[in-house]
């Protein structure tokens, strides 16, 4: 039966949450991976003054953080209480992501290539630029892949500070279709399930060559 499936799709905030939620995944996505490799370059370059200790500051960051409250008063005091803008840059950097990335560039792209590059007259952005991005296409993608599926399932942000409906994300939109759900609720768990991973399944699909790669990256030392 489509019954589940008619329930939810007629539900009045559906598709508009469905485009908040592509927008949001897409703008995110792209600034996460330009702030996340740009700061993993930073990292792996070999001489890099106070390198350990920034190291050292993004990694306090995994264990320890403000608190709901103390985050909450912060977004709302820089105007980020019912933007958009929240969805989109709030936790658009992993640690571990930045990590495996400055993993990556260290492991992948040799020294030699800089230097070669410095002769040249190169400075370190033409050098990113033209050099590591288009040898970071694994990472690059295994990077989507991550915060593509992160920004995707995230539905705690929009029901904490977003109060405009029409800004809602999909999957807090769909967190509600399933409280009110009454008579059809089993069939609508299963309907709300895939209407919801569909397109990370999709993403799935296209990314599963560069997962091993990307695992392996963050299981070397360094």
């Amino acid at each position: 039966s489509l019954i589940g499936y008619k329930a939810v799709l007629e539900y009045t905030e559906f598709w508009s949450s469905y485009r908040n939620s592509f927008i949001y995944t897409i703008s995110s996505v792209v600034i996460s991976i330009i702030v996340t490799l740009t700061a993993a370059y930073s990292l792996s370059r070999p001489k890099f003054p106070g390198k350990a200790a920034i190291n050292m500051f993004f990694v306090i960051t995994m264990f320890f953080n403000g608190g709901l409250i103390p985050t909450f008063l912060v977004m709302k005091d820089i105007g980020m209480y019912n933007n958009p803008l929240v969805m989109i840059l709030m936790g658009c950097v992993s640690v571990w992501n930045l990590m495996v990335a400055r993993t990556f560039i260290q492991t992948n792209i040799p020294e030699e290539l800089y230097e070669a590059s410095a002769l040249d007259g190169a400075s370190h952005f033409q050098y990113f630029i033209k050099v590591v991005m288009p040898l970071s296409k694994t990472i690059i993608a295994v990077l989507a892949v991550y915060y593509g599926v992160a920004k995707w399932n995230d539905y705690f942000t929009g029901l904490v500070y977003l109060k405009d409906r029409s800004l809602y994300p999909l999957q807090t939109v769909l967190r509600e279709i399933l409280a009110e759900a009454t008579r059809i609720a089993n069939v609508s768990k299963y309907c709300i399930i895939v209407l919801a991973t569909g397109p990370v399944v999709v993403l799935y699909a296209f990314m599963q060559k560069y997962f091993e790669k990307g695992v392996m990256i963050g299981s070397l030392k360094g």
